[in-house]
């Protein structure tokens, strides 16, 4: 898979579909609005949180506490839901906030007008809803949509995701693995 720039790679629940228009400005700021706000839910989610040895008062001490029950329940929650509902399968994909690509055998035209429901948590079984053109098909069965009418907090809010992810990729292969 190509792309330029810090892009995010995963294995994600997609489902798209060819569209004929894109919906009215209404739509798309409602749209983009609650794409604006999961991502702000998942950048929350998603915040280092220090270790509590650095931080030994009391209550530091229950708020860390308090913080890895929520954590808990959270992730109980999303579970639930995710059984509940009937997630797309996942599919490997590369993302950032301009575009996204992933392998498909049934390829639109480019040019080709899409909307994608992309679920990147797996805590919050919730999609963000994008709109993209496809780009020309590529040797590798993939397909390449740029993102269009995506709004600039929504794009920043993506791009800070795809950061925070590579970011703990790097961390996490710095870390010493056990024998």
């Amino acid at each position: 898979m190509n792309s330029e720039g810090l892009a995010c790679e995963d294995r994600l629940p997609l489902a798209w579909k060819v569209e004929s228009a894109l919906p009215d400005e209404a739509e798309i700021l409602r749209i983009n609005g609650s794409n604006e706000a999961l991502l702000q839910v998942l950048a929350g989610l998603e915040e280092h949180v220090p270790r509590v040895e650095d931080h030994p008062g009391e209550m530091t001490q229950a708020l860390y506490r308090l913080d890895a029950k929520m954590e808990l329940l959270i992730g109980l929650l999303g579970d639930a839901l995710r059984r509940q509902s009937s997630l797309p399968s996942a599919v490997p994909v590369r993302f950032s906030g301009m575009d996204l690509i992933w392998p498909a055998g049934d390829r639109p035209p480019a040019g080709t007008l899409l909307s994608i429901d992309l679920y990147v948590s797996s805590t919050v079984p919730r999609a963000l809803h994008l709109f993209g053109r496809a780009g020309p098909a590529d040797v590798d069965g993939h397909i390449h949509v740029a993102f269009v009418e995506m709004g600039a907090a929504v794009r920043e809010g993506l791009e800070k995701l795809v950061f925070r992810r590579h970011r703990r990729a790097i961390a996490q292969s710095r870390q010493p693995r056990d024998a």
